[in-house]
């Protein structure tokens, strides 16, 4: 997915997420539509405080990283 921290920085501080959530070094944490689904990792907030994780465009909208 494309994540903008930005967005996120913008309103909230890196101890809302890390380490409790995620993971602080990239690739790190697992994270999966299911665990999403289930209100765990980015379904904290997206679905309750953020828009719904139905949306899907919104967070796959671009090319997959390569590696």
């Amino acid at each position: 997915v494309v994540f903008p921290h930005s967005t996120h920085t913008a309103w909230l501080s890196c101890g809302n997420c890390h380490e409790w959530l995620f993971k602080s070094a990239a690739g790190q944490t697992d994270i999966s539509m299911r665990e999403i689904f289930r209100g765990r990792t980015c379904g904290m907030c997206h679905g309750r405080v953020a828009f719904p994780p139905t949306e899907c465009f919104r967070c796959h909208s671009g090319p997959r990283p390569k590696g």
